[in-house]
Parts: structure tokens; C-alpha cells; sequence
């Protein structure tokens, strides 16, 4: 089931679209009122994500030094990265994680 996403306006298409797993090209401009966003449409399957159930897109994220993961799920991700109880000490400089993303 596809999904959009709306990721914040502050990025680039190619920055949004490495933060997606995903081409630039299916990166869309979208407007709320006098704000400027974009989505993206994405595959979701339904699943169970430690005890919750919906639809979800997995997406990888190479972590940077100094990154939180509250931060990263409610600015990069608009809320959207589901918060896995014990992920916050995954998050290490340098690595690659699977973030969970509730469809939007």
C-alpha cells in the first residue's frame, strides 16, 4: 500500500529522497497554506512493530555523530520514525540503522 510521506522543507530532493531510500524523482512539491513541503510516496506493508500494529515503510539512515533519535524521527521524519523502545543506543556515529516509518 503506498503511502505519502511529508518531509520538511528545509532539504534538498536528492537530501529527502537518501533520507527515504529512495530517487529524487518521486520527490513532489507540495504547499500547506503559505508553507512549502514535499512528499513522497512510498510502499507500506502492514506489520507489527514491537507490539504495534499498522502500515509501515522500513527505511536505512546512516547515523551522524551527535545524532538523537528523537531529534531525527521528529525533524527529518515529521513524527513519522516509530520509536522502538531500546533503538536510542543504536544510535552510534557512522552506522547504519532501519528506522521504521508509520505511514502518514
Amino acid at each position: 500500500m503506498p503511502s505519502s510521506s511529508q518531509a520538511s522543507p528545509c532539504l534538498s530532493f536528492e537530501q529527502i529522497a537518501s533520507f527515504y531510500s529512495v530517487n529524487a524523482s518521486i520527490v513532489k512539491p507540495i504547499t500547506h497554506g503559505l508553507k512549502q513541503a514535499y512528499r513522497v510516496s512510498v510502499p507500506c506493508t502492514y506489520k507489527d512493530v514491537n507490539g504495534t500494529q499498522g502500515y509501515f515503510y522500513d527505511t536505512l539512515y546512516s547515523v551522524q555523530s551527535g545524532d538523537i533519535l528523537a531529534n531525527v524521527a521528529g525533524v527529518l521524519y515529521r513524527g513519522q520514525a516509530w520509536e522502538v523502545v531500546g533503538e536510542e543506543h543504536l544510535f552510534i556515529g557512522g552506522d547504519v540503522i532501519s528506522l521504521h516509518l508509520l505511514r502518514g
